[in-house]
């Protein structure tokens, strides 16, 4: 089995590869706007491209048959391929999510429940409570939340996507949404901490 490395480099926007030794390097691509995360599996590359805001396919030894998985992607960085051939054994988190309210993470003697970050896990239940304080605060293009008293994730991004120009943030504790007035749209709009039933509230 053919075994090489693969990477990109950001000051040269190139793509390359080599043997394990870092020998036998050869250059995949070198016309590309902007590379940063890169992976491989079967017969492809795949990699982000921080102008393009992309995701790309090409051949794996030559660079040919290039294709955008994806576009119109905001910040995008890292990439990983998954696939089931990677994963030798039983996954019992394919099974109900391994029962767990939100988190099912895999480990070598079995599963564990987890959390995202700010929620707290029941061990006897294995779902997931949401912070009961905590700031919103915005930036232009991001709301952000933070736990004042945790040292570990004090504040992290929350994953609402399309936003622009956000001018004010207002919380709905009995619902739980968030309000947010997009400046470019002059309008309201809504979602959950996890970015779901976002929507239009008022035009």
């Amino acid at each position: 089995k053919d075994q090489r490395l693969y990477w990109t480099d950001l000051d040269t926007s190139m793509i390359e590869s080599s043997n394990m030794l870092g020998q036998e390097r050869e250059i995949i691509a070198d016309d590309l706007p902007h590379p940063f995360g890169l992976t491989q599996y079967s017969d492809f590359i795949y990699w982000t491209d921080w102008n393009l805001h992309s995701i790309e396919r090409a051949d794996k030894t030559n660079g040919r048959n290039r294709t955008i998985i994806q576009n119109r992607l905001d910040f995008v960085m890292d990439i990983l391929v998954f696939h089931s051939s990677r994963q030798d054994g039983f996954n019992e988190c394919a099974q109900n999510n391994g029962h767990c309210g939100q988190l099912c993470l895999a480990i070598p003697n079995g599963y564990r429940c987890g959390c995202a970050s700010h929620y707290t896990l029941d061990p006897k239940t294995r779902n997931c409570s949401s912070p009961s304080s905590f700031l919103l605060f915005s930036q232009r293009s991001a709301i952000s939340r933070m736990i004042p008293d945790d040292q570990q994730s004090p504040d992290i991004i929350l994953p609402i996507h399309g936003l622009r120009n956000v001018k004010a943030i207002d919380y709905d504790p009995l619902d739980a949404f968030i309000y947010w007035v997009d400046g470019r749209q002059n309008i309201i709009k809504r979602a959950k901490d996890d970015g779901s039933q976002a929507s239009i509230f008022i035009l």
